[in-house]
């Protein structure tokens, strides 16, 4: 691959994200042949991605900074005055921020489309300052349009962000970063760790800080054990469906030996 060459998004999927694999690639790549759709669409029509890995992938393809959650982003009003609300629909663009550079204010713009050059352009102009592009899904950016200038946030858009955040607990399990007993000897270290803060008027803010962290290990713990006893159940659901079986057999076995019997 020459220097200046782009990774394919195929391949972020596969290398940096985790997200797919070679063979799922090759089927993706053979619809896109077909249908002459992009491939970032057509794996998420596919649900082998969700618009998050999407989004974190095109970020590493065009080396952008990448935003999520931003349907439930507060954005200031001075910023909505910059781009009428008709504009930010039409071109799915929403403003985020100024950030100071050293050399003076940029506007931090979201977009879905990274090589959408002439929507930027228009922006910079309109608004006559320098522009930085960050990346959010079309969906996104459209919950944060009507969160921001029409006051109205979509079920959509909460059933999203309530995803995500299962999403990651269920990761901890799911990769096997820690068992229970691992995150109660976090707990225990932790909040002895926040004994010895709590003295310290400088860190106070540090014991605040740990007492959070262990509330979020007590769901943790106590997710694990849902997720167990739900595991628990499954497992047994078979096991119950032969014992019923193997009873109705002996049952069907009986009746027949005192029918003969009778006879």
């Amino acid at each position: 691959m020459g220097k200046n060459q782009r990774k394919y998004i195929g391949e972020i999927l596969r290398d940096d994200i985790g997200a797919i694999d070679s063979g799922q690639i090759k089927g993706i790549l053979k619809e896109q042949q077909r249908s002459k759709h992009r491939f970032g669409a057509i794996a998420v029509g596919a649900g082998l991605i969700n618009e998050d890995d999407l989004i974190r992938a095109l970020a590493i393809q065009f080396d952008m900074e990448y935003v999520v959650n931003l349907s439930s982003t507060k954005v200031k009003k001075e910023m909505l005055e910059l781009i009428p609300e008709a504009t930010a629909l039409e071109h799915r663009v929403m403003p985020v921020e100024k950030r100071n550079t050293g050399d003076g204010e940029e506007l931090i713009l979201a977009i879905s489309d990274p090589l959408d050059l002439y929507t930027l352009d228009n922006v910079r102009f309109m608004t006559n300052t320098p522009v930085c592009a960050v990346l959010a899904s079309e969906d996104e950016i459209l919950d944060c349009i009507n969160y921001n200038y029409r006051g109205i946030r979509s079920a959509e858009s909460v059933d999203r962000e309530q995803q995500r955040k299962e999403k990651r607990e269920r990761d901890i399990y799911d990769k096997n970063l820690f068992s229970r007993s691992e995150l109660q000897t976090i707990r225990e270290r932790s909040l002895a760790l926040a004994d010895c803060s709590q003295t310290s008027p400088l860190r106070r803010g540090a014991y605040k800080k740990i007492a959070h962290g262990c509330d979020y290990l007590d769901a943790l713990i106590a997710r694990e054990e849902s997720y167990k006893e739900v595991e628990a159940e499954e497992k047994e659901k078979p096991n119950k469906k032969r014992k019923k079986k193997a009873k109705k057999k002996r049952q069907a076995r009986k009746g027949g030996k005192k029918i003969a019997r009778r006879k």
